[in-house]
């Protein structure tokens, strides 16, 4: 309970930062420092309004070193809505080595979960760095505690540009999605079952033209404003 509320805490000190704020930073600048281990993701997490990431640099005594080559660009190619079975075929691995070095790629961020349960700004940033035309920036800011410093990297969530798109209740379950909650956490929270949300979901897909999580999230990192 008392890391829960640290961490509560400390999410609350990074939003205002972040708000306060006129910094800019490339987002291709910080995946490269992620990939190459100049920095770890201390925390991640999602508001109403903003994706956020709360970075650390390598703390003393972690092994040091990046991606490998095969681990970066399986974990690009993943994020931008490539399926772990073309990826698979592409690499020649078995679809389980793709899964594997995808989830080993983000636990070198500092990130314990799977490419489908990843902060959107993950997307965002990759992508930014594979398009070196896009330019995209995020709001950045850094804050002290205990003598040690934290920066937090923050952008607007990346899907709204859907809100014309789609009625209220099918971009509430495609922003469901795009947080990292599987089907049964989306019905949840929302007090419908999984069979709406399944139907929400697919309806949501045939207007954008997309086929699960990673087509979706490729699709609105696209489109979405660059706005930080």
């Amino acid at each position: 309970m008392k890391e829960q509320l640290f961490t509560s805490e400390r999410r609350e000190v990074a939003i205002l930062a972040e708000r306060l704020t006129n910094s800019r930073i490339a987002l291709a600048q910080v995946w490269q420092e992620l990939t190459t281990g100049q920095t770890q993701v201390l925390d991640s997490f999602i508001t109403e309004e903003r994706c956020y990431f709360l970075l650390t640099p390598l703390l003393p005594g972690a092994r040091a070193g990046g991606l490998s080559e095969r681990r970066r660009v399986i974990l690009e190619n993943l994020l931008a809505g490539q399926s772990i079975k073309a990826l698979a075929f592409d690499f020649d691995l078995s679809p389980s080595t793709v899964s594997q070095e995808a989830k080993a790629a983000l636990q070198q961020f500092g990130m314990d979960c799977v490419p489908s349960r990843a902060n959107p700004l993950l997307a965002v940033m990759a992508s930014a760095a594979v398009d070196e035309s896009s330019h995209r920036c995020a709001r950045f800011a850094c804050f002290y505690e205990s003598e040690q410093m934290f920066r937090v990297v923050g952008v607007a969530r990346p899907e709204g540009a859907l809100s014309p798109l789609l009625p209220p209740a099918e971009l509430a379950v495609v922003r469901g999605l795009l947080e990292g909650q599987n089907y049964l956490e989306i019905a949840t929270h929302r007090g419908t079952s999984t069979r709406t949300v399944a139907n929400q979901l697919a309806a949501a897909f045939r207007k954008l033209g997309v086929s699960g999580r990673g087509s979706l999230l490729n699709h609105v990192v696209s489109v979405g404003h660059s706005r930080a």
